[in-house]
């Protein structure tokens, strides 16, 4: 990976730093491109189990919409909620990696969703 990944994740970590755990950018296939972690609530934030299991919900949701739609139909974005922290993840390019930034409390979702699309031609230049 470029090492200029790194950077650009530390630009947009800034620019929404708001409740931010984690950033990074991960393959279809689980491997972790690059990172940028924050605070984990005190505990270590393991970003490779995450990468790895961000990517299994990928492929499953990519084969739940073959079925649903009775063939492809690429993942775009993706946006979990729980009671405590926000996950959204957003396809680069034609979606073989994935930028994905995890969020703690109320979180503007509408303000990150532009800035993941104002750095998403970064990210895709690099990859």
């Amino acid at each position: 990976m470029d090492g200029e990944l790194k950077g650009i994740l530390k630009a947009f970590s800034a620019e929404v730093e708001e409740n931010l755990i984690a950033t990074g950018i991960v393959s279809i296939d689980g491997k972790l491109g690059e990172y940028e972690a924050h605070t984990a609530r005190g505990r270590t934030y393991n970003v490779e189990r995450s990468a790895s299991i961000f990517a299994m919900i990928v492929n499953i949701l990519d084969k739940t919409l073959i079925e649903v739609y009775e063939g492809k139909e690429d993942v775009g974005e993706m946006l979990v909620t729980t009671k405590k922290s926000f996950y959204i993840f957003r396809a680069i390019g034609k979606g073989a990696y994935y930028h994905g930034a995890t969020f703690t409390g109320v979180t503007d979702m509408e303000r990150v969703r532009k800035v993941m699309k104002k750095y998403e031609p970064l990210f895709a230049e690099r990859l």
